[in-house]
């Protein structure tokens, strides 16, 4: 009985053996893919590829991320340390408010493979009396030198 359990073990490990000399030196029936590995997908894919990848391949950068500041007009710019497949990657622009009461609106207004742009806009509430009565009026007053982190990804749609 203890032959049987020692050749089933030595067939397990030479089964391990020869699958690692296979992944490590492209053996019979193994081919490496000359490509880039492809991007993440929400649910994943088994594939149907005869061919396999390096353990040294890098997928490709699907989001990426920054810190900004705005300059006196409320505006803000960015360009991506590495330029996306997409003319139109996703993109989002949120204040980081350290002081003050009112809110601090940022939108995108351009967006490319390559860069991205926009605005921060500071609430703003004003009193005045007009008539003797007095009035408040909402203006949207430019959040300078505002901090703003940016992230952008791939669009997955």
């Amino acid at each position: 009985m203890k032959g049987v359990f020692i050749a089933a073990g030595l067939v397990a490990l030479s089964g391990l053996l020869w699958g690692a000399h296979a992944q490590m030196t492209g053996g019979p029936g193994v081919t490496f893919s000359g490509t880039v590995p492809g991007q993440p997908s929400g649910v994943g894919s088994v594939g149907a590829s005869a061919t396999v990848q390096r353990s040294d391949a890098v997928a490709r950068l699907v989001f990426q991320g920054t810190n900004v500041s705005t300059d006196a007009s409320g505006n803000w710019s960015v360009t991506w340390g590495t330029s996306y497949i997409s003319s139109t990657p996703l993109v989002l622009a949120k204040a980081v408010v350290t002081s003050g009461t009112q809110p601090i609106t940022c939108e995108v207004t351009a967006r490319s493979a390559n860069t991205a742009s926009g605005w921060c806009r500071q609430a703003a509430t004003y009193t005045v009396s007009i008539l003797g009565a007095l009035v408040n009026i909402f203006a949207n007053a430019p959040a300078t030198g505002t901090a703003v982190m940016v992230f952008s990804r791939e669009p997955t749609q």
